[in-house]
């Protein structure tokens, strides 16, 4: 089939930003430029843009990148592409069907957000011309097979592409690995495939004539005969009529018809099924219900210390809370207001004197708390505007006469005669207080002398306004001084604490229980609490119990049996269950015999398997034989068809080799190898140089082409890498006249063998140009 590359675009891939290769030539195109110019990325844009992949970059990726640490982005992206541009390979192909444009492309900002190559990134389009409207391919694999062929793809690199890189992998290969690399020319892959279906079903068949399966057939025949031995014959039609035992849930052992395996059936029996250990419920039912309801009384009526003891001391006086909180408030009202004045005038009026207003006009004072705000605005202003002589000897007073009161309440009890001030020792409290009196003399006189005014407003306020409340609010505290305490501790229950309290004297009166009596009768909060004797009156509620009785399932069968209904589960009678376990009994024989009826069915039908693959496996086995016997030696007899084409390109390449003429291909059909002659038993690898490996190499590429490539092209990346110049003669006579049916792609670095090729094609009157890299690597 005719496959010609006439142009090819690239665009920002690789090396190329941009640039348009034109293929005039049918026969021959070499690629000169020295090594490093994009003659390799040439033919990797021609093989991605054909098969969507680039093997040799796959091999690296997975042979040599740590995937751990691949940075984001694509190596085949030219390094100078901007974001948002298009990454393609377009190019025209004239095959024996006609023109085809085709182009592969992707966009630098997907590619820049994956990680590796992003080849499958990389979509296929059919193009109406080289820079026209394009269709998207949604399968790649029918469309390029209708235009390059079927099996294009496994045949590009075996037929039509030579490498740079390891061209030399498949001589390097085992005799075996190499047969299976060419064994799809020999047209046999029906026949291997076959062979695999074989493998894959003898391997299903092993799996069902295992040991382990002969055990088990083993094992199910003792299991039917222990069956048979386990029961009587009649058993089954002895037994009780059917009554239902449960009432209130459905039990599978309490239906008339007990459609069960006969193992579920023996496990009901058993010593520990679900009817003996409902009968030993039975059996202590009344021990568990008694146990039950004093479980109930502790839950309800005996609650946490903390919660008892809060019953017992507040509860008789919850009603009056509303009570308490007003006093507490008027209490709390007269401490605050004693300690803003308790510095004296004036220096409290430096403190913030505003209150509660209807706190304060519900203490009753004989003033209201406007006219308090008032007279305090009034007496505020008159020490506003006194003199700063005035005010300090009136401040200094103020200071002195409550250090001396807090001096003298702390230190009366100690007759100490030391002063608090400098420290002077006066031989007695008694002389100290006097020196401190005549101390407050001097201070008043000079109070009258300097500050008359001001000392006979701070009397007035004193006399006429905080003298009636202090003396209202003392009489108050002296009233509240032993309950107090008490009133703050039950004013701080929370509103659910207080509910919670009122509910549990309910429970206590529905079991009976007045706690009244157990109240605290005063406000002493440390008054000891009748707890035990509360608890005593509980503990008198309780029931008989003997919990040697009580199992730990019982819980559990009250509740999945009876539905933790007492009466259904004292109203069931151990006559009744022992009625009930003959006829589960009954129903277990009968079970018995359709269990072995099951048994011996599937036994049957294991057995006639485990015999069947047997017989399977023996009968595939000897269709392998027959079918890898007839296709050994038909590879081998076909194998011939390649034979002479090698023979006879080997020594076109190889025409100084010592040995002589011609290299010979030995396989039987499963494996591969390559002799210098029929009677070497080593392969040629041990006995060549690199050079002559790579011509060996060529010469069988060229000779699979010749013989089955279904395209007219041949790409060959940098053959004279490591030839030599005789090898090099003999390579371009073969391709020029063997090969003069195909477009040759070709590489070179060496302009003198670029010159060489192109005259030697010319001179056989075939097209020949070269396409100079370097110039296109300068223009990019």
């Amino acid at each position: 089939m005719k496959l010609n590359i006439k142009k090819l675009v690239l665009k920002n891939f690789k090396a190329f930003v941009a640039h348009q290769f034109e293929i005039g030539s049918c026969n021959l195109a070499i690629l000169d430029g020295p090594n490093g110019f994009g003659k390799t990325s040439f033919f990797d844009a021609v093989e991605f843009l054909l098969t969507g992949d680039i093997g040799r970059y796959n091999n690296l990726e997975s042979s040599v990148v740590d995937k751990r640490s691949i940075a984001l982005g694509s190596p085949i992206v030219h390094d100078q592409a901007v974001a948002g541009a298009e990454i393609s390979i377009v190019a025209e192909i004239e095959t024996s069907h006609g023109l085809f444009y085709l182009k592969r492309s992707a966009s630098k900002d997907k590619l820049d957000k994956g990680k590796g190559l992003g080849l499958k990134l990389f979509k296929l389009y059919e193009l109406t011309s080289l820079d026209g409207e394009g269709r998207l391919v949604q399968d790649e694999g029918p469309f390029l097979e209708t235009m390059l062929g079927v099996g294009y793809l496994r045949d590009f690199k075996l037929f039509h592409y030579i490498e740079q890189e390891d061209n030399t992998a498949i001589l390097k290969s085992k005799a075996s690995t190499k047969q299976q690399k060419i064994d799809h020319l020999f047209d046999v892959g029906d026949y291997r495939e076959k062979i695999k279906k074989i493998d894959s079903a003898k391997e299903l068949i092993a799996s069902l004539k295992t040991t382990a399966k002969k055990e088990d057939l083993l094992s199910r025949k003792a299991e039917i005969e222990q069956l048979h031995r386990s029961v009587n014959v009649g058993d089954e039609n002895v037994g009780e009529a059917y009554q239902k035992l449960i009432s209130v849930t459905h039990q599978p052992w309490d239906h008339e018809d007990i459609a069960v395996k006969s193992s579920i059936i023996a496990t009901w029996l058993g010593d520990e099924g679900a009817l003996n250990r409902l009968r030993k419920f039975i059996e202590g039912v009344d021990n568990f219900i008694n146990s039950k309801y004093n479980s109930k009384i502790d839950k309800v009526l005996k609650p946490k210390q903390e919660a008892l003891e809060s019953l017992l001391r507040f509860g008789g006086r919850l009603d009056s809370i509303a009570v308490y909180i007003n006093d507490v408030a008027f209490y709390d009202f007269g401490v605050d207001f004693l300690s803003k004045f308790e510095s004296g005038l004036p220096l409290s009026l430096k403190e913030d004197l505003k209150f509660d207003a209807d706190v304060f006009d519900g203490f009753g004072f004989e003033l209201s708390y406007n006219d308090f705000s008032q007279a305090v605005a009034e007496i505020k202003l008159v020490v506003e505007n006194s003199n700063s002589v005035e005010l300090a000897y009136n401040e200094l007073k103020a200071s002195r006469d409550l250090f001396v009161v807090k001096y003298s309440s702390e230190h009366v009890k100690h007759d100490d005669a030391h002063c608090p001030a400098c420290g002077y020792d006066w031989k007695s409290y008694d002389e100290l207080l006097r020196h401190m009196e005549s101390q407050r003399l001097v201070l008043e006189t000079l109070v009258d002398v300097n500050g008359e005014a001001l000392k006979r407003n701070i009397e007035l306020f004193e006399r006429k306004v905080l003298g009636p409340i202090r003396k209202a609010i003392g009489e108050h505290a002296a009233v509240q001084k032993d309950s107090i305490d008490y009133k703050k501790k039950i004013t701080e229950l929370r509103e659910e604490q207080v509910s919670y309290l009122r509910k549990l004297v309910r429970a206590y009166l529905s079991y009976g229980i007045d706690v009244r009596p157990f109240y605290c009768a005063s406000f002493d909060l440390q008054e000891p609490l009748d707890v035990n004797r509360l608890g005593e009156a509980v503990s008198g509620l309780y029931r008989f119990v003997d919990h040697d009785a009580i199992d730990e399932d019982f819980q559990e069968i009250f509740e999945q049996v009876f539905l933790e209904d007492d009466k259904a589960a004292l109203g069931l009678e151990l006559d009744s269950i022992d009625r009930k376990i003959s006829y589960v009994k009954a129903a277990y024989t009968g079970s018995i015999y359709s269990d072995i009826k099951d048994k011996e069915k599937t036994y049957s039908a294991a057995e006639d398997i485990y015999k069947k693959a047997i017989y399977l496996d023996k009968a595939l086995g000897k269709l392998k034989d027959i079918y890898n016997e007839n296709l050994n030696s038909y590879v081998a007899s076909i194998a011939k068809g390649i034979e002479v084409l090698f023979h006879i390109y080997s020594g076109r390449l190889l025409q100084n080799f010592q040995s002589g003429l011609g290299i010979f291909i030995e396989t039987d059909g499963k494996n591969l190898s390559f002799r210098e002659n029929p009677k070497k038993l080593h392969d040629v690898i041990f006995s060549m140089s690199s050079g002559q490996l790579s011509s060996l190499v060529l010469s069988f590429t060229l000779a699979l082409n010749k013989r089955y490539a279904r395209n007219a092209i041949l790409l060959i990346d940098d053959p004279v890498q490591t030839l030599d110049d005789i090898n090099v003669a003999g390579f371009v006579d073969l391709l020029r006249t063997e090969f003069s049916d195909r477009q040759i792609i070709l590489s070179t670095h060496e302009d003198e063998m670029s010159a060489y090729m192109q005259y030697k094609f010319k001179k056989y009157n075939l097209d020949a140009e070269g396409l100079d890299f370097k110039q296109v690597f300068a223009v990019n």
